[in-house]
């Protein structure tokens, strides 16, 4: 017989490099970005409550119906699950779906379908969010490595890599257990088989000094990553005036072509 499911719980996460740089920025710019991320959730709540939250009817649920909608609860989380007694920063929602909607005053379970089925589309429409709120306001330039991930243009990789404790090791247990990596369904497995409690993921500012001591040692300062970000967007400022220049001396060599109407020779 199959389990009740008793919610659904729909996360948003951001890239690491913005983790970071809220870990590491003033109560001001904290600020702006939970904002931008909060904006960003809400969004792709909105359009999950227009697509996602419908219920079933017919025989063996065949038929798909709108409802009212779902109940949603949205919880803020800026570290992630500790490793061996240390967090590292993370920022990310958890929006928990009640399995539940009303359609015509009765109230049945929501099509879970449609709930895993905008999972992917979900994610993306508040990363699209994220990414244009942080270069509008922060002065972020994405970029896309070679798997297709969004990371921030001129952040320090290893830091980056150094601050993914969640992430290696999931895949060191995956490794181990001789998973097929590439596999989500193997990944899920294993990432619910590291959890060390559930209780552990939120806000756990002990376990998260050895992130900030580790950047202190190294020197990698708020100051050093904005003068980074400012050497980025200076390049591409000076492409862009290139670019300018480079159409100016075209318009000025060649003849316009010609118009409608216009013969040729």
């Amino acid at each position: 017989k199959r389990a009740k499911v008793a919610a659904f719980d729909l996360t948003i996460s951001v890239p690491k490099e913005l983790s970071i740089y809220y870990l590491m920025a003033d109560a001001e710019t904290q600020k702006v970005i939970y904002e931008i991320i909060e904006e960003a959730n809400r969004s792709a709540l909105e359009y999950a409550q227009t697509y996602g939250s419908k219920v079933r009817r017919g025989k063996d649920g065949i038929v798909p119906l709108s409802s009212d909608g779902f109940i949603v609860s949205q919880t803020f989380h800026p570290t992630a699950r500790p490793v061996d007694g240390k967090t590292a920063p993370s920022l990310h929602f958890h929006n928990p779906i009640l399995n539940m909607a009303v359609r015509n005053g009765v109230v049945t379970a929501l099509n879970a379908r449609e709930i895993f089925g905008l999972q992917k589309t979900f994610g993306a429409l508040a990363g699209q969010i994220i990414r244009e709120q942080t270069e509008e306001l922060l002065g972020f330039h994405w970029i896309y490595d070679d798997k297709g991930i969004p990371r921030v243009e001129g952040f320090d990789e290893e830091i980056r890599q150094r601050l993914s404790l969640r992430q290696h090791q999931i895949l060191e247990h995956a490794l181990a257990a001789g998973a097929d990596i590439t596999r989500r369904k193997d990944m899920v497995y294993h990432q619910s088989a590291t959890k060390e409690g559930k209780s552990a993921c939120g806000n756990d500012q002990q376990a998260l000094m050895w992130a900030k001591e580790m950047l202190e040692e190294r020197g990698y300062t708020i100051d050093v990553i904005d003068e980074k970000f400012r050497e980025v967007n200076q390049a591409y400022a000076e492409r862009e005036q290139q670019v300018l220049a480079d159409r100016a001396v075209l318009a000025e060599s060649f003849e316009p072509p010609p118009t409608d109407g216009a013969k040729i020779g």
